[in-house]
């Protein structure tokens, strides 16, 4: 009578037991197609035994635990490829802006203009007296300074788009939250959640997913570095050429903002520090900073060019003769000016002449302040700097998502939901389910048939 009372209890158990399996196996099926999800499995842990006259019998299985199947090793090498990722896609999203406003083919563009300002003093050279020449070289005068302001316009707003960018990740005050501080704030919650819902034998798994979400979505953004503590907190710190900051450290995040330039955190430790992200190169805001540093680069050099040539013609007019060009200090612009004609006036023709052929020489003299080049190599050496620099980023961008797609697939061989294995798996519990009941059938069978004995 004992031993069929054991047997219904080992049925009963498993019947539990199966429930718990299909309940799991629906559980992936329907979460099949979400990327963050980790692939769960019931974990099945063999009974104690019951000591009878044959010897010690078992008593069946339990359910330990429910687990999830990841690859900790796996997944931060994916979140280090989403990251860099980030990096080299927006930078090389910001530098094709770059390309597309100092576009040149020969054609158009700044190389053409200058070479109509030389063409125009070339003119003039064979007629000095010309009225239509004379025009030439204003118009073509005019056009550099045009040239140079548009360009130092469009630049200049490029780096303010950047900046609005960077605010609406990093955040401009302590009272403008970002969109990363967001996430870092989610993340601390989720840390606190998952400490109240689990224990050592029973993992929070679907807070994990989501916190694992959270993680991916902030490695698109800052460079991180994260590692799971064995309370179940997950701390996360923010890798930078000075050292990791921490910016969730259980139950407390980092504060960011973004102000006169500069990324400041305030760490969960405490204290508001300056971050240099220009050159830490992981998550769409390392990549802002670094656009940013390239685009004021090519600000200055393009500054500089303007500076030398504005310099280097105005040099060649005689002395007390007025200007060509001048920068206006109040707005920061090029400036042309014609009053430089009427020097000429008393002996035109010789002076003229002479002027002209000065201009055109100029084409070709090196300028020291241009690292020795003349002003066509200059510009042009500008032009491939921004190219090189914008095909660099493409090709790691690429390289970077290749290794993404990579990991992405070991991450789902691992952790990701296969339907095949799903619908064997209920099959294989429907049929165990089956079995138990017919146990319990038959157990009751007997246990019929001894009370009626009785």
């Amino acid at each position: 009578m004992g031993n069929l009372m054991h047997t219904l209890e080992t049925a009963k158990n498993t019947l539990l037991n199966t429930q718990v399996s299909i309940q799991t196996t629906s559980h992936n099926i329907a979460n099949a197609e979400n990327p963050n999800y980790a692939r769960q499995k019931a974990v099945v842990q063999t009974s104690g035994a019951y000591r009878a006259r044959p010897g010690w019998i078992g008593m069946g299985a339990r359910v330990e635990q429910v687990v999830q199947l990841r690859d900790h090793f796996i997944e931060q090498r994916l979140h280090e490829s989403v990251s860099h990722m980030a990096h080299h896609d927006t930078l090389a999203s910001q530098l094709r802006t770059v390309s597309n406003h100092l576009l040149d083919d020969g054609a158009g563009g700044m190389s053409q203009i200058l070479g109509n300002f030389w063409d125009s003093w070339e003119a003039l050279q064979k007629n000095p007296m010309g009225l239509a020449e004379r025009e030439n070289v204003n118009q073509a005068a005019q056009g550099m300074v045009d040239a140079f302001n548009t360009r130092s316009g469009d630049l200049e707003r490029l780096v303010q788009g950047v900046e609005g960018e960077i605010q609406l990740l990093a955040g401009s005050s302590e009272k403008e939250k970002g969109v990363v501080e967001g996430l870092l704030s989610d993340l601390a919650v989720l840390n606190r959640q998952v400490r109240l819902a689990e224990t050592p034998a029973h993992p929070a798994n679907d807070l994990r997913d989501q916190r694992y979400q959270v993680l991916h979505e902030l490695s698109e953004h800052l460079p991180l570095a994260h590692v799971e503590e064995k309370n179940g907190f997950v701390t996360v710190r923010l890798s930078t050429s000075e050292g990791p900051v921490a910016l969730v450290d259980g139950e407390t995040h980092a504060s960011l903002k973004y102000e006169e330039g500069q990324l400041r955190v305030m760490g969960a430790e405490g204290g508001w520090m300056t971050v240099d992200l220009e050159h830490a190169a992981g998550g769409s805001l390392s990549g802002l900073f670094e656009a940013k540093g390239v685009i004021q680069d090519i600000q200055g050099r393009l500054a500089t060019f303007a500076g030398s040539f504005a310099q280097g013609v105005n040099e060649e007019l005689p002395d007390e003769c007025p200007p060509i060009f001048a920068l206006q200090e109040e707005t920061g612009e090029w400036s042309f000016s014609g009053a430089f004609w009427s020097h000429f006036d008393p002996n035109p023709i010789q002076d003229m002449t002479d002027l002209a052929s000065r201009m055109v020489a100029l084409h070709d003299a090196p300028r020291a302040e241009l690292e020795n080049a003349t002003f066509s190599d200059y510009l042009g050496n500008v032009q491939r700097h921004m190219g090189l620099l914008q095909r660099d980023a493409e090709v790691k961008g690429d390289f970077y998502r290749a290794l993404k797609t990579e990991l992405k697939g070991q991450q789902q061989f691992v952790s990701g939901v296969n339907l095949d294995e799903e619908m064997v798996d209920i099959l294989r519990n429907q049929q165990v389910y089956q079995a138990a009941a017919k146990i319990i059938q038959r157990t009751n069978e007997l246990l019929s048939t001894v009370i009626n004995m009785v």
